[in-house]
C-alpha cells in the first residue's frame, strides 16, 4: 500500500499506460478504490471536494498541496522541487514532474490554480477564445488506443420508411440497425513541441513560468489538432462520410435565409445546428448582414445577431475557424447537429513516455507530444453550405 510519496516510482507511469488511463490522477483514484493508497496520502474525491468548498480537485493537485508544491502565484515552486540535490527539492516528487507536464499540457489554463493563492498578473495562458471554434465544438467523443490506426464503428440504418413507428405484429422484426467497423483506418499523427532550456534555468524557474509554456505549446498544437479535425469534418476520414452539402450558387451574397436553407436540410436528417464555423472572410461577410441599411431600423433578425459572442438570428454560436484551415476561401459555412461530433482517437501513454525523460536524463531538451486522430463514425452529423466564388 502506498502510503507517501517516496514509495511512487517512475513505473506507475507504465501502469498507468497499461490501464488505458490518460493522467497519473486518474490512475491513482484508480488505485486508492482499489484499496493500494493510504487514505491518509489521498482521500477520495469526494472527501477533497467537501475540503475545498466544493471544487473539484485531481489526485495530483491535492498531493502538490499537501507537500507545499505551488505552481501558480508570486510564490510559485521552483523546478527545483522535482530535482534531488537542490535546495528547494522536496522528497519522492521528481516523480511527478511528468504529471506536471503531462497535465499542463491536456489543460493548458493549469487546474492547479484552484487550491493555491491568485495571481496579481494575467496569465496569458489561461486565455480562453470566445469567437474561435475549439476541439470542444467539434468533437463528441474521446476514444484512447494502442498502436497508430483506428477503425471507428459506423452505424447504417434501414430505409426510413422502415422507421417509421408502427405497430410490430406478432413474430414481425423489428427496423434494423447494423454497427459495423468502418472499411478504412484513421491514421493518428503526432502534435507537440520541445522545450530547449537548461538544466540549470529550469531547477531555477518558478513552475507557473514553466506552465506557461507548457500551456502556450498546448494552444498552438490545439490549433492544429483543429484545423485537422475541421479537414474530417468536412472531407470525412477516408470512408465515403463527407458533409453533407447544399449548393447555394443563385447568390453569391450570403444572406439571413442562407441559415433557413441549411437548417431545412438537417431538419431532412433530425438535425439541428450546435454551432456554425466559417473563415475569417465568409463570417465576417455574414456578420455584415446587422448592419441596418441607410436610414431603416433594424430588422429583429438583425437586432438579435448583435452581442457577443458572435451568433445567428436564431441564437445559434458563429465562429471563426483557425487561419489556414480546409475553409480558408472555400465560400462554406460549416456546422454540425446538436449531440454530434467528431471522435478524437489518442494514442494510449503518448503523452507520458515522452515526459518522463527529462528528469532522468537530465538533458537540456523535453519533450511534450501525443498522437492524436479523428475518426466520424455518424456519417450524418456535419453539414455544409456553399455559396459562389
Amino acid at each position: 500500500m502506498i502510503k507517501k510519496l517516496t514509495q511512487l516510482d517512475a513505473g506507475v507511469y507504465t501502469d498507468m499506460v497499461r490501464a488505458n488511463r490518460t493522467s497519473l490522477s486518474e490512475h491513482l483514484d484508480a488505485l486508492a478504490a482499489a484499496g493500494d493508497i493510504d487514505p491518509g496520502f489521498l482521500p477520495t474525491p469526494q472527501e477533497r471536494k467537501a475540503a475545498a468548498g466544493g471544487r473539484e480537485i485531481t489526485a495530483l493537485q491535492h498531493i502538490f498541496a499537501a507537500h507545499g508544491i505551488r505552481t501558480k502565484g508570486e510564490r510559485a515552486s521552483k523546478g527545483g522541487v522535482f530535482t534531488r540535490g537542490d535546495s528547494h527539492y522536496v522528497e519522492g516528487a521528481e516523480v511527478l514532474f511528468p504529471a506536471f507536464v503531462t497535465e499542463s499540457y491536456q489543460t493548458p489554463d493549469i487546474p492547479f490554480r484552484d487550491v493555491q493563492e491568485p495571481q496579481r498578473w494575467i496569465d496569458q495562458s489561461q486565455r480562453q477564445p470566445r469567437n474561435r471554434v475549439t476541439l470542444a465544438d467539434l468533437v463528441s467523443a474521446n476514444v484512447g488506443i494502442d498502436g497508430d490506426t483506428y477503425k471507428a464503428g459506423v452505424i447504417e440504418r434501414g430505409a426510413e420508411d422502415d422507421l417509421d413507428p408502427a405497430r410490430v405484429t406478432e413474430g414481425a422484426d423489428l427496423p434494423l440497425y447494423i454497427i459495423k467497423t468502418a472499411e478504412h483506418s484513421i491514421k493518428v499523427y503526432k502534435y507537440g513541441g520541445r522545450v530547449r532550456a537548461s538544466y540549470e534555468y529550469l531547477r531555477r524557474t518558478s513552475l507557473n513560468l514553466v506552465g506557461r509554456t507548457i500551456a502556450g505549446i498546448s494552444r498552438r498544437e490545439e490549433v492544429r489538432k483543429v484545423r485537422a479535425a475541421i479537414a474530417v469534418a468536412l472531407n470525412g476520414d477516408g470512408n465515403s462520410n463527407p458533409a453533407i452539402n447544399v449548393n447555394n450558387g443563385n447568390a453569391a451574397a450570403w444572406r439571413v435565409t442562407d441559415f433557413d436553407i441549411i437548417e431545412a436540410e438537417m431538419n431532412d436528417y433530425d438535425r439541428e445546428p450546435a454551432v456554425y464555423v466559417a473563415d475569417k472572410a465568409t463570417l465576417l461577410a455574414i456578420r455584415a448582414l446587422r448592419i441596418p441599411a441607410s436610414g431603416i431600423a433594424l430588422t429583429p433578425a438583425q437586432a438579435a445577431m448583435y452581442g457577443n459572442p458572435y451568433m445567428t438570428p436564431s441564437g445559434v454560436p458563429l465562429k471563426f475557424a483557425p487561419t489556414s484551415s480546409i475553409l480558408d476561401g472555400s465560400n462554406k459555412l460549416l456546422t454540425l447537429g446538436i449531440g454530434d461530433g467528431l471522435d478524437q482517437v489518442t494514442e494510449n501513454g503518448s503523452i507520458i513516455q515522452e515526459a518522463d525523460r527529462f528528469i532522468a536524463n537530465q538533458t537540456q531538451e523535453f519533450t511534450i507530444s501525443e498522437n492524436v486522430g479523428f475518426a466520424k463514425s455518424e456519417p450524418h452529423s456535419f453539414f455544409t453550405i456553399t455559396k459562389a466564388n
